[in-house]
């Protein structure tokens, strides 16, 4: 798997952050995401049942498993869904059996929050975070 595919859910973060920045979807906690989930779905169900149909399975419970733990811990942010569903349906496993792809999730969303820090709060009239 490239690790293109984490793009889009960090092109939504920003989104996020930058034009909405007050809003909850868009404060840290939020952001570090859901990709542990899509991975420890994957490496579950991937092995037991092969391709073609546990890709659909492991996609479909990557995301659902990976929204109840957003709700669950009151962090939603709807890019680290995507995060957890590409991690879900990434063919085939990556390296470090998916770990690499969680560590480059992680220093993404990590080093997109200290940008946003620094951004939003140089901007008068500005506040970011409004709470962690």
């Amino acid at each position: 798997m490239h690790f293109r595919w984490l793009i889009a859910p960090l092109g939504a973060s920003a989104v996020l952050m930058f034009g909405l920045p007050t809003a909850k979807l868009s404060q840290p906690r939020n952001v570090i995401g859901a990709a542990l989930v899509g991975i420890l779905v994957r490496l579950i169900i991937q092995p037991q049942y092969g391709g073609g149909r546990a890709d659909c399975l492991s996609a479909a419970l990557g995301m659902s498993l990976a929204l109840t733990a957003m709700q669950a811990t009151g962090t939603t942010h709807p890019p680290a869904g995507a995060t957890g569903l590409i991690a879900a349906y990434a063919d085939p496993i990556p390296d470090w059996r998916g770990f690499k792809f969680l560590l480059s999730a992680l220093a993404g969303s990590s080093v997109m929050v200290g940008v946003t820090l620094l951004f939003n709060n140089l901007v008068p009239g500005r506040r970011y975070p409004t709470f962690w």
